[in-house]
């Protein structure tokens, strides 16, 4: 993959000294076979695997494949007068069309269901597809629509403010970086979609130095009437097949998680964050995904972030989702597996309601069934958590603020976010409950290798099974002071219960 992604570099840098005669003789020979020692390279180090699925043995690659293909393609291109380069061009474009079709659902979602590695495919599929245009070799169209398809997802992942929710793996993965938008965005690639296929709803407010590189003049071209991506957002949508739900109005956001394992359960990038989310109000991010902050560099940090406590979901006795070996940092087991049991849009309400095994040792186990109902007319999501199984437990339900957010103990259970302007959300456990709360220290890392200090607020005691607890979301557009926790559920208690029955 590296070798790849460097080759595609360095054709881009040549591309710009190509005229100068300091770029001539020895220099350009040696260039010349060093990129075609780099095809050979990954010709014959290709990094194809096949697995066991169901009965049958089938290829289950990723991005690290798909980077290969790309590389052969792009060198293959760059010297076709090469006696490989035929026989690269024709593998490598047969291998692609199959591998995009193959890693992209049918709603255009990549099969290692991680927003960060979405946006690096995505890259790598439009990069190819117009370097094969261009070489008069049409995408068939089915993977044409695929593209299109993933943009879609993208749009939806898309928080109203821009940014990108960290969920699962975040390594800043980039085929080629050729504008200088910062690295957890992914607006760059939204213009590129909108002008290759001429789909308006995708086009940003802002132009991106990336669509110039690679579209040239055509990349110039924009209407007074396309209005940004802040005047199309998308509406809520459930995307059956990986299990993302997207609840949302205007700048109101969630994203919730209940994707199991990806690649057929072979995906080394998964973490324990089934029915966990991200919340977005008012152009404000204030509860995240803590990210994956670094892989090989510590087996502490990897291990811990990609771990059940690092995730805004509930924890039982202390038990991992899916286990995985310390040693083992892209290892992760696949036995509890989510599922949605309902999922409902209407003008009024979103419900999305998932639920996964508990495995409790001993031949014990037990149900996590979580439901989010999101009142639109009110601006809130109410939470309710509902534990099927038999005996007493510890159980941990944690909330993750996002940097620079501070959170205040209000009394009574509810918690408030202390912004002095602008938007704060308001969060409040369950009323008349035995559990305690508690504001700790976390960590969060929004672009790779990179981490910075949080607030976790922790709901935690001892329960007996069958056992419920509910949470209120209650963002504020302004920075009023949060109405009392009785008040509160006063409130909206009477509306959430006609969505919340399990």
């Amino acid at each position: 993959m590296e070798v790849a992604i460097r080759a595609v570099n360095l054709l881009w840098a040549a591309s710009l000294v190509s005229s100068s005669r300091a770029f001539r003789g020895e220099i350009r020979e040696t260039f010349v076979s060093s990129l075609l020692c780099h095809g050979a390279y990954i010709f014959h180090h290709r990094e194809y695997d096949e697995r066991v699925v169901g009965n049958a043995l089938l290829p289950i690659n990723g991005n690290h494949y798909l980077s290969n293909l790309v590389g052969l393609l792009f060198i293959s291109a760059a010297f076709p007068e090469c006696r490989f380069s035929s026989e690269w061009q024709a593998f490598a474009t047969r291998e692609f069309f199959r591998e995009v079709e193959s890693q992209v659902d049918e709603e255009g979602v990549n099969w290692e269901y991680s927003p960060n590695y979405h946006r690096l495919v995505l890259e790598l599929v439009l990069s190819t597809h117009i370097l094969l245009e261009r070489q008069g070799v049409s995408t068939p169209p089915p993977l044409r629509t695929k593209m299109k398809r993933m943009l879609d997802w993208m749009r939806h992942y898309r928080m109203p403010s821009g940014e990108i929710p960290a969920v699962r793996d975040v390594d800043n993965g980039r085929l080629c970086i050729l504008g200088d938008d910062e690295l957890t965005r992914h607006d760059h690639l939204m213009e590129l979609g909108a002008k290759l296929f001429g789909e308006p709803q995708f086009l940003p407010a802002q132009p991106h130095e990336d669509c110039l590189w690679l579209l040239g003049p055509k990349a110039s071209t924009r209407t007074a009437d396309h209005p940004g991506l802040a005047e199309r957002l998308p509406p809520s949508r459930l995307f059956q097949n990986s299990g993302f739900a997207v609840m949302r109005k205007d700048s109101l956001a969630v994203l919730a998680i209940c994707c199991p394992k990806g690649m057929s359960g072979y995906c080394g990038h998964t973490h324990n964050d089934f029915l966990s989310f991200e919340l977005e109000a008012y152009g404000r991010p204030f509860l995240i995904d803590p990210g994956s902050y670094v892989y090989s560099r510590s087996r502490e940090w990897r291990n811990r972030m990609r771990g059940t406590a690092c995730h805004n979901t509930l924890m039982l006795a202390g038990k991992e989702q899916n286990s995985f070996p310390a040693h083992e940092l892209f290892e992760i087991d696949s036995l509890s597996k989510p599922t949605v049991r309902e999922w409902k849009t209407q003008t009024e309400a979103d419900i999305l309601e998932g639920e996964y095994p508990i495995f409790l040792g001993e031949g014990k186990q037990a149900i996590h069934r979580r439901r989010f109902v999101f009142l639109k007319h009110e601006g809130v999501w109410v939470i309710r958590d509902r534990v099927e199984g038999t005996g007493e437990y510890l159980i941990e339900t944690r909330f993750h603020f996002a940097p620079k957010v501070d959170i205040a103990d209000c009394g009574m259970g509810v918690f408030a976010t202390r912004f002095n302007s602008g938007a704060n959300l308001i969060l409040a456990g369950p009323p008349k409950s035995a559990l305690t709360a508690v504001i700790e220290e976390g960590w969060a890392s929004r672009s790779y290798a990179q981490k910075e200090s949080i607030q976790v607020l922790r709901f935690s005691g001892t329960v007996t099974l069958p056992y419920e607890q509910t949470f209120v979301l209650c963002p504020r557009e302004t920075g009023a002071m949060p109405p009392s926790a009785s008040t509160l559920w006063e409130e909206l208690t009477p509306k959430a219960n006609e969505n919340l029955p399990i």
